[in-house]
Order: structure tokens, then C-alpha cells, then sequence
């Protein structure tokens, strides 16, 4: 059976959108459950929300800055929550995934590790880019993955710098054949045996 739950958007998030020193960010995208908004020349965003869920987890990036997030809980139908974003310089982290003879690996999965929603899928020519890391981070920790390969793992320590390159290499996944031998074990791993 399938059942299907609607949450109407009945109340919002509201609040505005801010660089460290204060100033407006027009445009940043801030993404919450179901949805999203743009802020406007002001920072200024509203963003429709259910208000009959325990926790809503917001997140906003915007062009040559980190993403943020935040979480909060909704106080009831019609009652609007205020939240601002406080958003610091990007690092952006860019790189190839290769297998063992470095050649390029085109559909690998790349993420960034304590950073929600932060994926990417590399292209024909192994690449793949992140910019929207924070730039004064100690370290930023990476994985990649693909079907028929081991996943990896990586770091980088920006420093100062405003942007990083990493390679990460994907060794072939090991085949596994055999054939069980004693009779419990195979009747639970092989019920019909």
C-alpha cells in the first residue's frame, strides 16, 4: 500500500539574507521542505512552509558564498518565523575522479562530508566542482563513488586560499565467489537449499 501525506503551506520563514559585514546578498537561494525562495535587493525572503512538521531545516547559498544552514520549529498555522542567514566567502573545491591508470571516471558521485545537499555527479572529463564550501575551514573532506569501484576519500586543508583542487582516484571493486559448504549456514543465507 502507498499512502501519500499533503502538508499544507500554512505559515512561512522569514528574514533576510547577509554577508559578514551586513550587507544584503540579493539573489542567494534559500531552500526548505517542498520549496525555495530568492532573496530580494534588501536580502529580504519569505519562504512558505508546513507548519505541521516537528523541525524544518533550511539551507542558503548564493554566488561566491558558503552555504548555511539552520534549523527551527514551526509554532503553529498562520504564524510566521523569522530567520536570517549570515553567509561567509566560498572555497571552492574543484577536481577529477580517475580509476587506478588515471583515466577520467565519468558518472562518479561526489560529495562533501558535514555539508547537506552538497553533491554532484562528475562529467565525461572526471571533473567536478563545489562552491559553495566554507573558505576558512580547517579541512574539507570529500568522497566519490561509482558503481563497480571502491569509494574513496579525501581531504584538503584551505588554509587562506580561495579556492583547491583535489584528484580522487577509484580503485575496481573486488568479485567475491564461492560456494557455502556448511548446511546451516547456507539454509540462512540460501533458504531454499
Amino acid at each position: 500500500d502507498l499512502s501519500v501525506r499533503a502538508y499544507p503551506l500554512d505559515c512561512a520563514v522569514v528574514g533576510f539574507v547577509r554577508d559578514r559585514a551586513g550587507r544584503p546578498i540579493e539573489g542567494a537561494t534559500i531552500a526548505g521542505f517542498g520549496g525555495s525562495a530568492e532573496s530580494d535587493a534588501e536580502g529580504r525572503y519569505r519562504l512558505p512552509q508546513p507548519s505541521d512538521i516537528s523541525r524544518l531545516y533550511l539551507h542558503a547559498h548564493a554566488d561566491g558564498f558558503a552555504q548555511a544552514g539552520e534549523s527551527l520549529s514551526p509554532e503553529g498555522p498562520g504564524i510566521d518565523l523569522a530567520l536570517d542567514f549570515e553567509l561567509a566567502p566560498a572555497f571552492v573545491l574543484a577536481g577529477r575522479v580517475v580509476d587506478e591508470d588515471g583515466r577520467a571516471v565519468e558518472g562518479a558521485r561526489v560529495g562533501a562530508f558535514g555539508q547537506t545537499g552538497l553533491q554532484t555527479e562528475t562529467g565525461p572529463d572526471g571533473r567536478f566542482a563545489f562552491e559553495h564550501l566554507p573558505r576558512f575551514a580547517a579541512v574539507h573532506r570529500v568522497w566519490a563513488s561509482k558503481t563497480g569501484f571502491a569509494m574513496t576519500r579525501a581531504e584538503l586543508e584551505p588554509g587562506t586560499a580561495e579556492s583547491g583542487e583535489l584528484e580522487l582516484r577509484l580503485a575496481r571493486g573486488a568479485r567475491v565467489e564461492g560456494r557455502i559448504v556448511a548446511a546451516e549456514i547456507a539454509r540462512r543465507i540460501l533458504p531454499e537449499a
